[in-house]
This record gives C-alpha cells, sequence and structure tokens, in this order.
C-alpha cells in the first residue's frame, strides 16, 4: 500500500496546486526523496494519468485521470443538461452531435448523439484528442486566459508559422462565435461553439460529419442553431 499512498499523494499534490508542477516542489511536500518523486511522475506520466508539460520538468493533471472522472458524477450532470439540445441539433442535421471538455492540454468527449447515416462520424465518450488542430479544440482554449492560451499552444510545439495561423484561427473563433474544421482531417466536416460559464469556456458542442455530406457550406447553414444551442447551456 505504500507505493500506492505515494502515487495518490502525487495526483493529490498536482490537483491541488491548479498548474503545472515540478518534481521538487512535490518532494519537499511529501518529504520523499525527489529521485524518488522524480521517478513516480514519470511512471504516472507513462501511464496518462500526469501531462508532462513542454520544459520536461513540470507536470499537471493527465487526461485518463479525467476520463476516469467523466464516467461519474459530472459528466452526468454535464451531459444530461446538454442532451436534450444535443437530440435536437442530431434530429435537425442528420450528423453525430458530440459534448466535449478541456482536460489539461486535451480534450475528452463527455456525450455523443450519433447520426442515423450509416456512413457517420463516430466519437464515442471517453475518447480523448488533442486540443490544436481541430474545430472542436480550438473552441475550448480561444477566448480563455492568456496563461491557459500559452500552455496549450506551447504544448503542441508547433513552428512559428503555425502558430501565427492558430492565434489566427482564435482570434476568429472569438469573433464569430464557433469554429469550422474541414481541412485537417480527411473527409471530414465538423462545427463546433463554446457553452461558456462566465467569461470561462466549459465545454464545446460540435455537429461533425462525413465532407461529401455534411461540407463547410452545410455546416454554416447549422451555425445559427449551433450557436442557440450553446446559448441555453451557458450561464451568465
Amino acid at each position: 500500500m505504500q507505493a500506492l499512498d505515494r502515487l495518490t499523494s502525487i495526483l493529490e499534490l498536482v490537483a491541488a496546486h491548479g498548474q503545472p508542477v515540478g518534481a521538487a516542489e512535490v518532494a519537499r511536500a511529501t518529504d520523499l526523496p525527489i529521485s524518488t518523486i522524480v521517478r513516480l511522475m514519470r511512471q504516472l506520466s507513462e501511464a496518462g494519468l500526469l501531462d508532462r508539460a513542454p520544459d520536461g520538468a513540470r507536470y499537471s493533471l493527465g487526461a485518463r485521470v479525467f476520463a476516469i472522472a467523466n464516467a461519474g458524477t459530472s459528466r452526468v450532470d454535464l451531459a444530461d443538461a446538454a442532451m436534450p439540445a444535443m437530440r435536437e441539433l442530431g434530429e435537425l442535421t442528420g450528423e453525430t452531435i458530440s459534448l466535449h471538455v478541456r482536460r489539461g492540454n486535451q480534450r475528452v468527449c463527455l456525450a455523443e448523439v450519433p447520426s442515423t447515416h450509416q456512413v457517420r462520424r463516430v466519437v464515442p465518450p471517453g475518447m480523448v484528442q488533442e486540443l490544436c488542430g481541430t474545430a472542436t479544440g480550438e473552441v475550448l482554449i480561444a477566448g480563455n486566459p492568456k496563461t491557459e492560451l500559452d500552455t496549450a499552444i506551447a504544448h503542441a510545439r508547433l513552428a512559428a508559422g503555425a502558430r501565427a495561423a492558430l492565434n489566427e484561427r482564435l482570434m476568429e473563433i472569438v469573433a464569430r462565435g464557433y469554429a469550422i474544421n474541414d481541412n485537417h482531417v480527411e473527409n471530414l466536416t465538423g462545427i463546433s461553439a463554446p457553452i461558456r460559464s462566465g467569461e470561462r469556456t466549459i465545454a464545446a458542442l460540435t455537429i461533425s460529419g462525413p465532407t461529401v455530406r455534411f461540407d463547410r457550406a452545410t455546416a454554416e447553414r447549422n451555425a445559427p442553431a449551433l450557436l442557440e444551442a450553446v446559448a441555453s447551456l451557458s450561464k451568465s
């Protein structure tokens, strides 16, 4: 049990810290040798329970922790609240509707209303993906505090040109209230909009489907319905 207690203590300390934390800080808080903490944090990172920052020295909670947690109450609460609007959008568009949240430097699907078409986009609950490079992921970071934005962009490790293009897309998302992506995933188009709580984005609601049926023009036509749905779920 000693090893389990140590691992649990590390996860609790990282969670309580609220931002990426280094092994030295965790060692001081636990009174364990730093070599032990370095080894354990590396193992937790390899297991997906911690997410290693680009500098390689600090860690935040990993997507796997949140995927496990999302199987519990918080997932049920948010998904249940969004489900009526998701079903309505599904009936309107005929495409897959999915609900996502940010977890560290990744995003996790909380709920899905699948398309009834035989050929469709599949986004199973618990699916973990990167933030940058998709409409849904970029909606989750656009408009949030600069420190969070910088962390997500740094984690993506983009070249200067790609980083500039990403920043431009993020500004466009804030300006128009949604993102459309039909370039990064072959034969797939997605449109996503933020669910807000005050000044923060807490989730993203996405419509996605095969580009042959759900192209950019079709996504644009469905933008008003999507914006109405997220507005009904957002809190001022």
